[in-house]
């Protein structure tokens, strides 16, 4: 799978991913993607997951994907 964040969509800035986890009973990990332009703010997070690459790989395909998939239509 890809491990490589696309560009921000909103700024255009490079993105990194951060792993949070939690004890509910057993551990939990959160994965968050985040613009590295501080004037951005742009963010998405997982919901809680078992497995932390599960977590990591999740937010990864939710960061990359784009509603057009880098296709414009023309009427």
């Amino acid at each position: 799978m890809n491990n490589q964040l696309k560009p921000c969509p909103f700024c255009g800035s490079t993105a990194h991913v951060s792993i949070s986890d939690c004890e509910m009973g057993r551990r939990r990990y959160m994965a968050y993607a985040e613009c590295d332009n501080m004037d951005c703010e742009a963010m998405l997070d997982t919901e809680l997951f078992e497995d932390e690459e599960e977590a990591r790989q999740e937010v990864i395909k939710m960061w990359n994907r784009r509603v057009n998939n880098g296709y414009s239509e023309r009427f």
